[in-house]
């Protein structure tokens, strides 16, 4: 059966010590890092203090001063390199911008990127040799013609051949490679 008075005051500490030390590895945009350690504040405060009847002695009231000390002078402390090296501002500023706009006056017209809406879509991967994906095919079979291009291979029956180590293979028919 749970007791507060087999407690000694030791389960509050290890858990205020536990919200301290998770709330020092929690860096989120703009939200102060004490945030995780109040909460834990707040559970001390009105779980077990307040319904478990537990009463704090000068030492554990002493403990908590001290550890928001540290939290609040780590907040401070760490914001500052934190402003400068992730530069949250940027990251707003870059996510409120207009990222596309329609291209006709419908809203069901396509959107295209505001980078680039000033000039022509290129899809062309060869410059104008090849605008088509036929084009592409030509000059694949003019510059790899006579190479290997597909494989297959039929299946008229299936070896089964044991190796060395154990393992079984299966065999089956040999390759027919097609060119260009």
């Amino acid at each position: 059966m749970f007791s507060p008075h087999s407690m000694n005051n030791v389960f509050p500490i290890r858990v205020i010590v536990l919200g301290f030390l998770l709330s020092t590895h929690i860096h989120a945009d703009c939200v102060v890092q004490s945030g995780l350690i109040d909460f834990f504040f707040l559970i001390y405060d009105f779980f077990l203090k307040r319904r478990l009847k537990l009463k704090t002695t000068c030492s554990i009231s002493f403990f908590i001063g001290f550890l928001k000390a540290i939290a609040y002078v780590y907040d401070v402390v760490a914001f500052v390199p934190y402003y400068m090296i992730c530069k949250p501002y940027e990251k707003v500023r870059l996510s409120k911008r207009i990222k596309a706009k329609p291209i006709g006056n419908d809203a069901n017209s396509p959107y295209r990127s505001v980078e680039c809406s000033g000039g022509e879509l290129s899809t062309a991967l060869f410059g104008d040799e090849c605008v088509t994906v036929d084009d592409l095919f030509v000059r694949a079979v003019r510059l790899y013609g006579p190479r290997p291009c597909l494989g297959t291979r039929e299946i008229l029956q299936v070896e089964d051949e044991q190796q060395q180590n154990g393992r079984v293979f299966q065999k089956v028919g040999r390759y027919k490679v097609s060119s260009f």
